[in-house]
């Protein structure tokens, strides 16, 4: 079909599939409340229909177009490689604590970077764990494990 040709007619049904796929989800699992008082899937609900029309309006465009810009082949690497990072995350921040888990998940997350510069990762691995130590341990007040050894 040649509506499968346009990255834009792919992700506009990307974005109906999945708004659709969560409207389905909130209005099956939870409470929508209504405007005056909102329940805990009124946000999800709103979030899901405009994610829909965002996609209707989209795809709507790139069939009015007819733009066939050719869509190239997927690169599975980074997105294998993200997700292995935030595994990486999410299994040493409670087994080894937020000082060795987050350096880890930024380092295996370079690996998905073409040109990647191994110092200028390090001092970021470093700047970001600096970060997330000041906005969620001292300024949330979050208990994370610091280092367990």
């Amino acid at each position: 079909m040649a509506i499968f040709r346009s990255t834009d007619a792919v992700s506009g049904l990307l974005f109906i599939a999945f708004g659709t796929a969560t409207l389905v989800a909130v209005l099956t699992t939870l409470n929508v409340g209504t405007p005056g008082e909102m329940g805990s899937g009124f946000f999800p609900l709103v979030a899901s229909v405009l994610l829909v029309i965002v996609g209707i309006c989209v795809t709507a465009k790139a069939m009015l177009t007819g733009a066939a810009d050719g869509i190239e082949q997927f690169h599975w690497r980074p997105l294998l490689v993200v997700s292995a990072s935030v595994l990486v995350s999410g299994l040493l921040l409670v087994s080894a604590g937020l000082v060795i888990a987050i350096p880890a998940a930024i380092l295996v997350l370079a690996l998905a970077m073409p040109n990647r510069n191994w110092p200028v990762m390090l001092i970021v691995a470093a700047a970001v764990t600096g970060f997330l130590y000041i906005v969620f341990v001292l300024g949330l007040q979050i208990r994370i494990p610091l280092l367990r050894v």
